[in-house]
């Protein structure tokens, strides 16, 4: 019995929990971004060149403008084009 009683309490934490997270989540929606990144590799693939193109996420820091990502995901790219969740 003692440990069903602390099942529920668990189960019931998680319940807050899961629910605390999909409020923060909403309420940050607005200033995540996606990061799409291009990188051209010279030398490579049949036409002495390679485009290399990877994606990541953001999230915008401030009221400048400035977004925080991991190094790397823009690291030795030559182009970044970056996505709001509004498609902006």
């Amino acid at each position: 019995m003692k440990g069903m009683v602390v099942a529920i309490m668990l189960l019931a934490g998680a319940a807050v929990a899961q629910t605390s997270f999909v409020s923060a989540a909403e309420a940050m929606r607005p200033s995540l971004v996606s990061i799409t990144t291009l990188r051209v590799i010279p030398g490579a693939g049949d036409s002495g060149v390679t485009q290399a193109q990877e994606i990541g996420s953001g999230f915008v820091i401030d009221t400048l403008g400035h977004i925080l990502t991991c190094s790397h995901v823009v690291a030795n790219y030559q182009e970044v084009t970056v996505t709001f969740a509004d498609e902006k």
